[in-house]
């Protein structure tokens, strides 16, 4: 895989329309560097793009197992097994070095117009949801299905992902023609087939990845990468979120708290793909640890349960100290919280759940979450003063992720957003969780940026002696994925603070859009 390189185009001119060659920028690895040009054009069907919309686009083209040169100079792929769908002429240099073999994967997608504004399919299955939705640019859902896996996991206490790969497997098909049914649509009648790339479980990411592939190639529908994260700070956007909110839309820039299972953020919203990070979890998730501390008390493995519970103990009932009071920063850590209660659930004598202990858990419950809500409150507190800093604009605070469904966080935030003087955008709770439709959502803010990739071959999808990236037509899958590379100032140290294991592995979603809007080569080869 280290010898694969991949594309990147800069963005539509109009010199295209007069067929004039247009190059599309390289992605260099092992000091290689490839050029390519677009000699002819071709429309992927017929004279347009898809039913709604016209004008010529040209195919993808790929070539395969290049054969090296001499170290000084460059040798010319012209008639490899991949060029034989597209008009596209390659040149490989590697000055001081041999040529090993290497594989391409490129997209001539710097002669393409924009594909026509219309409805996206959004595929999510990242983690142990399979969620599919079909929306409209303005935001509405036409058609949504979601196949949850909670009997799947519930003897398990977690998710296992082998398992969720199998139940995802299983279910996506119906999952998406369930969906496209409610729409009363048919795929090809899409604008765009939006998909979850990361983060997320590899294995999962795949069946959804591997889904929509198919769909682009048997459509000829261009395909839109989406990262979990974005889509939940997003779909607070969409008119099927913000349609009954005071207010509207929520406008650029805002504040984002996005509280979930695996993941803790406050950021600035400046645009799609334009986030700067007040603060994360240096450790363990909201979400985790609601999930957890359920556990403990006897229950599912479920932040709601646990909840539910708590509604009938007494939140004062155990003095646990809120974690990081005495940080000033906007990072949050739930690890010394749940080790607080589990040491408690063994001095209470609670370990098995039963009847004639349920007030006392449900007043361990009570206590955990208040502490939990006030840790959140706290550092959201200090993340409106530090966001106000830099965009004193901000008018909307806007909390997404599976924990935002949870109705003490969102009264403790709404207390908090009219005392700042901010308009609080909660996502109905069905949106909040992980689903299709926010999947969706996202496709369609960066569809309208021209963030696409066009579709794949189906030679190429049954092509085996292609790397799998190189048939997602350079649609990589990011399971350890960076939202942004913008750190606020007063942020921690990240290499002195976060554990190892979500330490940075990937250039980060913010560089990526950049320099996709900006045409020039992103350094993984472009996301979109």
């Amino acid at each position: 895989m280290s010898d694969l390189l991949l594309a990147h185009s800069p963005p539509h001119t109009a010199s295209c329309a007069l067929g004039l060659p247009q190059p599309v920028y390289m992605q260099s690895v092992r000091g290689r560097t490839l050029q390519v040009f677009v000699t002819s054009l071709r429309s992927f069907r017929g004279s347009s793009y898809g039913p709604r919309g016209s004008g010529c686009s040209a195919s993808a083209a790929c070539c395969s197992a290049l054969q090296g040169g001499s170290s000084s100079g460059g040798s010319t792929c012209s008639q490899s097994k991949g060029l034989r769908s597209g008009g596209v002429a390659a040149k490989l240099h590697s000055p001081g070095r041999s040529h090993a073999q290497a594989l391409v994967h490129a997209v001539a997608a710097a002669a393409q117009p924009p594909p026509p504004s219309g409805l996206v399919l959004g595929i999510e299955s990242s983690c142990d949801d399979t969620g599919v939705a079909v929306m409209t640019p303005d935001g509405q859902i036409l058609g949504q299905a979601l196949a949850t896996q909670a009997d799947v996991h519930r003897q398990w206490g977690g998710v296992v992902p082998t398992l969720a790969k199998e139940a995802h497997a299983a279910s996506i098909d119906a999952t998406v023609d369930e969906a496209l049914a409610q729409a009363r649509v048919s795929a090809a009648d899409l604008a765009a087939i939006a998909v979850t790339v990361g983060p997320g479980l590899l294995m999962c990411l795949h069946v959804g990845v591997r889904k929509a592939m198919r769909l682009s190639a048997e459509t000829r529908v261009p395909l839109v990468g989406v990262h979990h994260m974005e889509a939940h700070a997003l779909i607070a956007r969409s008119a099927a979120a913000c349609a009954d909110v005071p207010g509207g839309q929520p406008k650029f820039p805002f504040l984002a708290m996005l509280v979930s299972g695996g993941h803790n953020l406050l950021l600035v919203v400046r645009g799609v793909g334009d986030y700067q990070q007040l603060g994360t979890t240096l450790d363990d998730a909201a979400g985790e640890a609601f999930d957890k501390v359920a556990r403990m008390l006897g229950l599912d493995a479920n932040g709601a349960h646990l909840e539910a519970l708590a509604r009938e103990g007494n939140p004062t009932a155990y003095p646990l100290s809120v974690p990081m009071s005495s940080v000033p920063t906007c990072d949050m850590s739930y690890a010394g919280l749940k080790t607080q209660v589990m040491r408690l659930v063994e001095v209470a004598g609670v370990t098995t759940p039963t009847d004639a202990n349920r007030q006392v858990r449900a007043d361990i419950a009570a206590s955990f979450q208040a502490v939990a809500v006030q840790h959140l409150q706290q550092k959201c507190k200090r993340a409106i003063v530090w966001a106000r800093e830099t965009c004193p604009d901000i008018t909307s605070l806007v909390v997404s992720g599976g924990v935002a469904c949870n109705k003490s966080v969102r009264s403790s935030l709404q207390a908090l957003a009219d005392s700042s003087h901010l308009r609080l955008v909660v996502p109905p709770p069905a949106l909040c969780t992980d689903n299709g439709a926010m999947i969706a959502w996202a496709g369609q803010e960066r569809l309208a940026l021209g963030l696409w990739v066009p579709p794949p071959t189906l030679e190429q999808l049954e092509d085996s002696n292609l790397p799998f990236e190189a048939r997602a037509g350079w649609l990589h899958m990011r399971p350890r994925w960076p939202l942004t590379n913008d750190n606020h100032h007063r942020a921690l140290d990240r290499k002195a603070y976060t554990r190892k294991k979500i330490l940075r592995l990937h250039t980060s979603l913010r560089e990526l859009t950049a320099a996709a809007l900006a045409g020039g080569p992103p350094e993984e080869g472009g996301l979109q």
